[in-house]
């Protein structure tokens, strides 16, 4: 780039020489300050391209922090893949993995809470920011990173800590739930439960269940919310399992050791 720097001042200086005594010049002389003016400006585009394939030897974060892990020096080769240094910035974000699934339905902008293995007890609220379009195959299973911005400040919390997140993609208040238990689901896609009522006088102590068909709304690993079929204070009857997944559970999870009972339902904020 110095070297096109001289070029061009050498190319205004010329330039210079030749708008001397305009009015004097001949034909062939104006032909002459003509042509400078044009390589005046050729030195200019040749100086600005210099400048262009200079900032490809430069290294620049798109954000402001510390450089920290710097294992290179000046005059050593690298290649577009190499770690050259880690940036730490004030900003805190977690990156989670998502299975296909989970990533089909959450979006930017959902809240989330976190936790931490190293700090029982501490919970930092956030919100997606990103999530990658392109999953990565491992084992043969799909997952997507994606970018959980801290919204509070957490103490102690160092980069590098294994986080926890939990995804809002859907949230109700004051609805009528039950345990995911209670919901059976018919042949034909519809969802109905058991509900647990008194015989008539005469049969003391005893009680009958009764099918309902609901329409339910959003669920999580625990309750789903029943939108009709049911009210307030009526009891259910739950399904008996060991092990494994409500069909319509929004998260990957398992519980074990459910036994067969009642449950009251109750409404709840949630």
């Amino acid at each position: 780039m110095q070297n096109a720097q001289l070029n061009l001042k050498s190319a205004f200086i010329t330039q210079k020489e030749t708008n001397r005594d305009f009015d004097k010049q001949t034909i062939e002389e104006r032909w002459k300050r003509q042509a400078q003016e044009i390589i005046v400006q050729q030195k200019k585009l040749l100086l600005d391209d210099a400048k262009r394939r200079l900032e490809d030897y430069y290294i620049r974060a798109p954000f402001d922090g510390i450089v920290t892990g710097l294992d290179v020096e000046a005059g050593d080769s690298i290649s577009r893949d190499d770690i050259v240094a880690s940036v730490i910035t004030e900003e805190m974000y977690a990156e989670i993995s998502l299975n296909e699934l989970d990533a089909a339905r959450v979006k930017t902008g959902n809240n989330a809470t976190i936790a931490f293995d190293a700090l029982p007890g501490v919970v930092a609220k956030g919100k997606v920011e990103k999530i990658d379009t392109i999953g990565k195959i491992t084992q043969n299973v799909v997952s997507y990173e994606a970018k959980i911005v801290f919204e509070n400040n957490v103490e102690l919390l160092k980069p590098g800590m294994s986080a926890n997140a939990e995804i809002i993609i859907d949230s109700q208040e004051n609805v009528l739930q039950i345990p995911n238990t209670a919901i059976r689901k018919n042949k034909d896609g519809t969802f109905y439960t058991q509900t647990v009522s008194s015989l008539e006088s005469g049969a003391e102590g005893k009680t009958k269940t009764i099918s309902k068909p609901i329409k339910i709304g959003i669920s999580d690993e625990m309750v789903t919310q029943v939108v009709e079929g049911l009210q307030e204070g009526e009891e259910v009857t739950l399904k008996t399992s060991s092990s494994g997944k409500n069909g319509i559970n929004n998260k990957e999870k398992t519980s074990g050791g459910l036994f067969g009972g009642s449950f009251k339902i109750g409404g709840e904020k949630r």
